[in-house]
Parts: C-alpha cells; structure tokens; sequence
C-alpha cells in the first residue's frame, strides 16, 4: 500500500509554492524518517535541498506531500534497471556518495523519471510487519478461537497474509513461525511485556487480499516496482522482499482489486461458519480520509454484531479513533510518530479495542503493553 497518507501530513505545508512545499517535504523525511536509518537517501535528499533550480523543476510532477517518496522510487526503479551503474552499486554496497550518481542518472534520464513519478504510486509490502502481526494474531486466537481467515486490506502483493511462514527471531523472545522459510525477520523485543506466541502453528483457513491496485507477484516489472520503493538501508529490507516474493509464488495469496469499502463487507460475509474473520491494516487507514476510516469499523461493526471477528490494526495513533488512548509513551520514539498496535474484536456482539503495542513501522522492533491476555475461546 502507498506510504502516502495525506492527512498526517502539516496542514501549514500547502501555503507556498509547490517547491517550497516539495522542499518541506523533503526536510521532514529527511529528519525524521532517513536520519540513522536509511544514510544514502538522507545524503540524496541534503543534496536535492541544496539545489533550488532542481526542486523548481521538479516541484510540478507530483502533488509536493507525495512527490519526494515517488520520485526517490522513480530513480531506485531505473538503478534496479542498471545493475552495473554508478547508483545501483553505491545503493548495493554502501560505499561512496550516492548524491552525485542520483543527480546523474536523473539528469539522464529525467523524462522516464518524470513519467514513473506521475502514473505510479508508492506500493509497500513490508513483511518486517509480520513480526508484529503475528502475536496479534495469536492474541486474536487466544480471544476468539479459531481457525482464522484473514483479510488484508491495503494488500499490494499479499506478502503479510504469508506471516506464520516466516522464520521470525525475536531474539530472548525465541524463533517462531516456520524455522525452515527462507524469509528471515528479526524483531528485538523491548521492555518487560511479553507478547503471546503461538504454542503449535496458527490454523489459517483463507488468505484474502484488498487492494486499489494489488501487485502481480508474476509480474517482474510489477516486482521491480515494488522493490523500488523500498528504501535502499537497512539492505535486510530488500532481500527479505525478494525471498517472500519467491516464497508467494509457491503458494500465492488471492487479491482482490477495489476499494476497501465495496470489498470488506463481502469479503467477511464469504467467510463460512466456523472460521473467525480477522482484518489486518498495517499502514493503510491512513490513506482514508476520517469518515472512511470510521466507515471501515462501523462496517466491521455491523457485522460484528452476528458473528466473532477481529480487526488488527498498525497505524499511528490518532488514525484509529475508536481505540483508547495508549496509557505510556513508547520507549523508543515519539508516540505521535511511532505505530501503535490494536487488537478490536468484536465477540457475542460486545465489541473491545486493546492496544497491544508499539512497534517500528517496519516491525524491527515491539514493544508489548497489551496485560490483557482475555479468555481463550477454545482451539
């Protein structure tokens, strides 16, 4: 799904011109976002501040709050193209200035680029995520029974319906998932709460995706798309993606193509008896406008009034307004920029939100704060 929710964005960002806007933007991905995570686009986006007459230019292709990711995307995709280029190996090995070969590739190629940024959107499938995911999933087990059918909405190729089949260390929080996949995810467990984990593999009956625009995992240029918009460090990110896409080629997920509020409801009412519907968001909702996101839950409520289901979120904070607010800060970052994890079940028609984490946006990390392990409805 697209990292471009428009409405966590500044409101005060939009009162100046379109490259004074870009600009901004840009700073603030740069401070907050590549700063001692991802060096090679925090150099690249110092260099693009620096340049005034290459934001002008620019600053028309995209609408300012979307065009730094886009354009970032953009170039990665024509490096991907050029293994042996200048920034395809200053991205692969992390060795030299990426600024000067970006500038380059971009001023030799600047129509393509110009192209991909206005006809493409950003499409992320972090399966890092699944490292949060899955004790949610389990907490959702624990709460409703089972077995689960799980609907991703925001979907792109599917890759985090795929999550009990992926080797998952947790470090002294021990190995969990399939310890034989070839998609290896590390996720430091932080502060003393302990997240549930499943005993004996989760029993997952279906695996549906939603998507605007979901990702065709046998689609190499959809692929390479993809993993363009991966940002270049940590170098882990790109790897995982292009084990978990060979891994869903086996056994792909079902997607299916529009919007979430014409999809879900059908999408759940398909589940048969005796399965649990489970809905996952991660970074998705905040696409959605406020009264779109409040629709997904009160669909999801309406239905949760004739039947169990859950609805695991990963989002920041203030995008879930149904749920309590969290009674501590994160130990890592600031809770108004740092994703919160929310189980809301509905069950014998009474619904209940818990917050069950933080998390990094990318699942390196989880924070578990959910003491609520509620009743296990039988397995």
């Amino acid at each position: 799904m697209p990292e471009e929710p428009a409405d966590i964005y500044d409101p005060d960002v939009g009162k100046g011109t379109a490259a004074a806007v870009f600009a901004h933007r840009l700073a603030v991905l740069s401070t907050n976002d590549f700063k001692g995570y991802t060096p090679s686009y925090e150099r690249i986006a110092a260099g693009l501040l620096a340049d005034s007459d290459l934001l002008e230019r620019l600053a028309p292709l995209a609408h300012p709050n979307h065009l730094p990711v886009r354009l970032f995307a953009a170039v990665r995709y024509c490096a991907l193209g050029d293994p042996d280029g200048d920034l395809a190996r200053v991205y692969r090995t992390g060795e030299g200035d990426p600024w000067p070969a970006f500038r380059t590739l971009l001023e030799q190629r600047f129509d393509e680029v110009a192209d991909l940024v206005r006809t493409r959107t950003i499409q992320t499938n972090e399966v890092g995520r699944s490292a949060a995911l899955l004790p949610a999933l389990e907490a959702a087990h624990d709460r409703l029974g089972g077995p689960l059918a799980l609907i991703e909405i925001g979907a792109s190729a599917g890759l985090n319906l795929l999550v009990d089949r992926y080797r998952i260390d947790y470090g002294p929080g021990g190995v969990h998932g399939d310890p034989a996949s070839p998609v290896e995810l590390s996720c430091a467990l932080l502060g003393p709460g302990a997240p549930p984990m499943p005993a004996r593999p989760l029993r997952i009956g279906a695996r549906v995706g939603i998507d605007l625009a979901p990702v065709d995992i046998g689609d190499d240029d959809a692929c390479r798309w993809l993993e363009a918009c991966v940002w270049p460090e940590p170098h882990d990110r790109a790897r995982r993606l292009r084990a978990a896409l060979a891994s869903a080629r086996l056994d792909p997920p079902h997607l299916h193509q529009g919007d979430v509020l014409d999809l879900l409801g059908p999408a759940v009412d398909a589940v048969p008896d005796g399965f649990v519907p489970v809905v996952e968001s991660t970074w998705v909702l905040a696409y959605l406008s406020r009264d779109g996101r409040q629709a997904v839950h009160d669909l999801l409520a309406e239905r949760g009034a004739r039947r169990d289901l859950a609805l695991v979120t990963a989002e920041y904070p203030h995008i879930t307004g149904w749920v309590p607010e969290p009674a501590a800060p994160p130990l890592d970052g600031d809770p108004a920029l740092t994703t919160r994890l929310v189980l809301t079940t509905w069950h014998d028609g009474e619904e209940s939100a818990r917050p069950l984490a933080w998390m990094h946006p990318h699942g390196r990390w989880l924070e578990w704060t959910d003491d609520r392990p509620g009743p296990r409805a039988g397995r």
